[in-house]
């Protein structure tokens, strides 16, 4: 049993798992309002411009319009990052956390809230499949504020009988509708898609890692299945589904997603092998059994082959637009 058209506060909404978001609920029949810095890049979506560390103006935005449910997705994301500004990604991610939730208590009428989490939080510690009973154990100050961001969150549902879900994200990738991800994030599949489109050298991190070609394996689930999982959560009738992972489920090394963009475009750029990043563990692989079960949700779209198509794709549609 889920709600039905549910007004959802979108915080991080402009962002790029935000806008995946706002995407599914508004194809569900749900209406998003987007609180973020930057405005959407969805024109007709309802934007509220500001700081989710401005507790004052979020109780403000709730209130104004009416809000049912909060996805929080607001936050910095990169791991390596997070060991130069420590002290950032602390008062982002876990101080905007509780402002936000500062904000929720005095507003009092939020029925379900979802937090936008990472695989992060798990550390180095769980080689292999990981579930959500494994011990959170970070290992970057991304991974500690989200696991802080975590706890804010869950202590606040309880406090006020909400609803409560948090979502540990493995590696989100892929593009659909004006949800893509870019170079500039030092995420992998769209590095390697514009190092092919733009016929540039790749730099691997790490090519000496205890794993089957000694690249990282990570586990890539497409941002359109991730958007829809974030609705499930949000509009699931059921009280406190605590952490739930959302990923494919299963691993691609760094070679083997070069691999599959070569067979998608028939060009492999030069690759250069450089040190591994601080944070990095060599294997991330989401059990998900748990999302099944409690939200009903499996991916649809996230073979890497799926994935990167999506991204291509959406280059090409850009480039007929120049």
């Amino acid at each position: 049993m889920a709600r039905e058209g549910l007004r959802v506060l979108v915080t991080g909404g402009a962002g790029y798992v935000g806008t995946a978001v706002c995407e599914a609920l508004s194809s569900e029949g749900h209406c998003p309002v987007v609180l973020d810095v930057t405005p959407p890049k969805k024109s007709g979506t309802a934007y509220v411009g500001a700081d989710v560390r401005d507790s004052l103006s979020v109780f403000k935005a709730l209130e104004s319009n009416r809000i049912d449910s909060l996805v929080h997705c607001a936050a910095l994301v990169s791991v390596s990052e997070s060991f130069l500004r420590p002290h950032d990604y602390a008062s982002c991610n876990a101080g905007g956390t509780i402002a936000l939730m500062d904000a929720v208590r005095r507003y009092g009428a939020i029925e379900s809230m979802v937090l936008a989490s990472s695989a992060a939080v798990y550390g180095t510690a769980h080689p292999g499949v990981i579930s959500e009973e494994e011990a959170a154990c970070p290992i970057s100050p991304y991974g500690e504020s989200k696991l802080e961001a975590e706890r804010i969150m869950s202590q606040t549902a309880e406090d006020m009988d909400a609803g409560c879900c948090i979502l540990r994200l493995f590696n989100v990738a892929g593009s659909w509708g004006a949800a893509s991800d870019r170079p500039e994030s030092g995420h992998l599949v769209p590095v390697v898609a514009d190092s092919i489109s733009s016929r540039r050298g790749l730099n691997i991190c790490g090519a000496d890692w205890t794993t089957s070609d000694g690249t990282c394996i990570r586990d890539y689930v497409h941002v359109r299945d991730v958007g829809r999982a974030f609705v499930l959560a949000a509009t699931a009738v059921g009280g406190r589904i605590g952490a739930v992972n959302i990923g494919s489920g299963k691993g691609t090394s760094v070679l083997e997603v070069i691999d599959a963009a070569e067979a998608l475009e028939g060009y492999r750029p030069v690759i250069h092998n450089c040190d591994r990043r601080n944070g990095d563990p060599p294997c991330l692989v989401a059990s998900i059994n748990k999302a099944e079960r409690e939200l009903g949700w499996t991916p649809q779209h996230s073979s890497i082959g799926e994935i990167l198509d999506s991204v291509f794709a959406y280059s090409r549609s850009l480039f007929r637009c120049l």
